[in-house]
């Protein structure tokens, strides 16, 4: 896994090379997948990213036409709480400009796993719609330039066969093996049917099975039935165990602990292997979170942390350095196989991260 550290001065600068990268970065991914998914992150260090995003140069340069947008992570607050990240977002940046689509964390009337289980449908849904407008814009050009309409990639020889066959008294099923007919008397004649040719074992076969009192299907996996009921009751489907999907980009920050989205020390949601989002009760903090898990964060294709400030040092040191002996915190684990992290840091968040620390 490739990781790129990046360190700048001021603030002001480590903003505007944010926006640089996330420019370049939805540039690249709608030319070579004709969208750009990205997922936000809360915090103070993104919203001044967010509010230069939103002014010229950037706001005019980037495509939102094509940049659909999601959270890393919500706390479980009403949509105008002060504290709430998609307010944030929506303030600094999504209100000035018109992405294609935009994935909510819905907090309100409902439970933690419930928002949960409503963000990774909304992120599943966005991939899919995602993916089909995609590809159509480039099957509509191979057909154009193939001289093709919608409907004329038709046989063009079939109206004059149709006809030929009509006029010769033939249907369309006419055309079948001309030895089928002579095989299915010759069946007919010595009295068996289509189905009789299968497995002469299987009668007795079923007839043990059912004499068991088994079916088919019993020898599926005893806790599949429990399992199913779990889903449904989270308002998910068997698809959406599927590979998880791949954002072209997750922005993330990382706490003075090391936690990083809503991912704490020690807590539940760091062990979810299943979900592309988690229902996460933070012991520190008292609170629920909605969280993305590791399964999503590491599909990205590119992961960008952002941290600035003297409290950070140690955190960006531990992930950056992991200890020997002893758990890595959070944000060391956002490592993708198929991915790159860049961290871009101030010179006072940076002033460790060549340092590993001390056994």
């Amino acid at each position: 896994m490739p990781t790129d550290v990046r360190v700048f001065d001021a603030p002001s600068a480590l903003a505007e090379a944010a926006a640089d990268l996330t420019l370049e970065l939805a540039e690249a991914a709608v030319r070579e997948r004709g969208r750009f998914v990205w997922g936000l992150a809360g915090g103070s260090t993104p919203r001044a990213l967010y509010e230069t995003l939103a002014k010229p140069p950037y706001a005019d340069a980037m495509p939102w036409h094509a940049t659909r947008v999601f959270w890393g992570d919500e706390r479980c607050v009403p949509a105008d709480h002060p504290d709430s990240n998609q307010r944030m977002a929506r303030e600094a940046l999504l209100d000035a400009v018109a992405p294609a689509g935009v994935v909510p964390i819905p907090t309100e009337n409902a439970t933690p796993a419930e928002s949960a289980a409503a963000a990774e449908r909304g992120l599943r849904r966005l991939f899919n719609s995602a993916n089909a407008d995609s590809l159509r814009p480039r099957q509509e050009a191979r057909r154009r330039a193939e001289g093709l309409l919608n409907g004329a990639n038709a046989d063009p020889p079939r109206p004059r066969q149709e006809a030929r066959r009509r006029a010769e008294g033939l249907l369309d099923n006419d055309n079948a093996d001309p030895l089928r007919p002579r095989q299915e008397a010759r069946r007919r004649a010595g009295g068996l049917s289509d189905d009789d040719n299968a497995d002469p074992l299987r009668p007795r076969q079923e007839a043990r099975r059912r004499a068991g009192g088994l079916l088919n299907s019993d020898n599926a996996d005893p806790l599949r039935p429990r399992q199913e009921a779990r889903r449904r009751a989270e308002g998910l489907s068997d698809s959406d165990n599927a590979d998880p999907p791949r954002p072209d980009l997750i922005l993330l920050g990382i706490g003075s602990d090391g936690h990083t989205a809503s991912l704490f020390p020690g807590t539940d949601a760091l062990r979810k292997t299943e979900r592309l989002f988690a229902a996460n009760w933070i012991p520190q903090l008292g609170a629920w979170r909605v969280t993305a898990t590791l399964r999503l964060i590491n599909a990205a294709r590119r992961i960008v942390f952002l941290a600035q400030g003297q409290d950070k040092a140690d955190a960006v040191r531990e992930a950056l350095h992991p200890p020997i002996g002893a758990p890595p915190v959070p944000a060391a684990l956002a490592a993708p196989q198929d991915g790159t992290v860049t961290w871009l840091l101030d010179r006072e968040a940076a002033a460790k991260a060549n340092r590993a620390p001390s056994p």
